[in-house]
């Protein structure tokens, strides 16, 4: 038998691809009537182009998007800039509801890296929920007999509670509008 065997020297050329940048922190966003959500909890990453120039664009449908505090009525809001820049400006954009909306709002993100090999672009579209602020309950002995030229204690008497904000309610007994909260243990005279 003759076994022959050749050698050879092979040279690969392996070209980088683009990956896609990369959105999160769009999950589980919601806000409670007339309340602003600021939306710094998303960011964006891209492995290729840390140091290059990327696109950002926010979308809502049933609201507003302001940057640092400045309110324009703008339902789109495009930035240029580095990741860890986008991520930064991404911190002062708040949501604000429309005015006396409440549901569920269509939130866009688009992302595009802008390399120059052939960009890429990621786009997610969430929901913000934007929850009714329902009124505190009242509670407890208001049928408490007073004594008007007496000192009466009253503290304990009356509570509050409210599933989707602070604790506080007022409550009218004869000429003084009494209050109570989170912060006080007692009712206070107003």
């Amino acid at each position: 038998m003759n076994d022959q065997t050749s050698v050879a020297t092979v040279s690969l050329n392996v070209a980088p691809i683009n990956d896609a940048p990369e959105i999160a922190g769009t999950n589980n966003l919601s806000t409670a009537f007339g309340t602003n959500l600021n939306l710094g909890q998303i960011t964006i990453s891209d492995v290729d182009t840390q140091n290059s120039l990327s696109t950002i664009t926010l979308t809502v449908t049933n609201g507003f998007l302001i940057l640092d505090g400045e309110i324009n009525n703008s339902k789109s809001l495009t930035f240029f800039g580095t990741t860890s820049e986008l991520n930064e400006l991404l911190d002062g954009v708040l949501y604000q509801p429309k005015d006396n909306y409440v549901g569920v709002d269509t939130l866009i993100v688009s992302v595009n890296d802008g390399d120059p090999l052939g960009s890429q672009m990621t786009e997610t579209s969430t929901q913000i929920e934007v929850r009714e602020n329902l009124p505190s309950i009242v509670s407890g002995d208001l049928s408490k007999s007073l004594n008007e030229n007496a000192d009466n204690e009253i503290g304990g008497l009356v509570q509050s509670s409210d599933n989707d904000g602070p604790n506080n309610a007022f409550v009218q007994v004869n000429d003084c509008l009494l209050y109570t909260s989170d912060a006080a243990d007692d009712l206070l005279c107003v």
